[in-house]
């Protein structure tokens, strides 16, 4: 799998801070939430915005936390210790465990797929094995598909799974995953497909075809 894009890390570190409200913006659509990039916007520039439902406004300042705690941290190992403190970041949420591998509190999964339970070990072990060959396009791709379905944390794992697969692509400079509203249906089938089947390839060339972006 080839990279589809070759940029400096400072140039990528600029398109995701460019990036953000739309990069938030398609997460929350994809889980269908209600806001527009407009209000985004405005939330992250410190304004109140009162249509916004509380989940909502914590959902979208949760990510721009742990976006930054990305950025902060691009040299660190990408282990099952770092995407415990992603999630902490991306799911700040009192009433559930967060941060932590095999919540006993887990949600029950929206798509129906029930992952086996993995210890930080376990976890750890099934990383490298990912990370064994292939550039950063195809390991960073490859991660989001796992942490997809591995589905380690109460809640939030998409996030999380989406900006751990970031920080590969950032960097190496090679652009931003990012999965925009025209492509959010056929994702979810796609997703669905391999979730049921194990077969990686209904997902992974799409995901690079359509959701890599770079400096365009």
């Amino acid at each position: 799998m080839n990279p589809k894009h070759d940029l400096t890390r400072e140039q990528n570190i600029f398109l995701a801070r460019r990036e953000l409200p739309h990069y938030i913006y398609n997460s929350l659509k994809l889980e269908e939430r209600e806001v527009s990039l407009a209000e985004i916007e405005m939330i992250l520039r410190g304004n109140n915005v009162g249509r916004v439902d509380l989940d909502v406004l914590q959902v979208i300042l949760n990510l721009r936390r742990a976006w930054n705690f990305v950025l902060l941290n691009l040299d660190a190992e990408l282990d099952a210790a770092f995407i415990c403190k992603v999630n902490s970041r991306v799911f700040d949420d009192e009433n559930l465990t967060w941060g932590k591998i095999r919540s006993a509190e887990r949600r029950k999964p929206s798509d129906g797929y029930v992952p086996p339970e993995l210890t930080d070990e376990e976890a750890n072990a099934e990383i490298r094995q990912l990370f064994q060959a292939g550039g950063a396009t195809e390991k960073a791709i490859r991660y989001f598909m796992w942490g997809c379905k591995a589905k380690l944390f109460a809640g939030g794992n998409r996030r999380t799974s989406m900006l751990c697969a970031n920080k590969i692509l950032i960097e190496a400079g090679e652009g931003l995953l990012t999965i925009g509203d025209a492509h959010a249906a056929e994702f979810l089938e796609r997703r669905d497909q391999y979730f049921a089947t194990g077969d990686a390839s209904v997902l992974d060339q799409w995901l690079l075809e359509h959701c890599i972006r770079g400096l365009e």
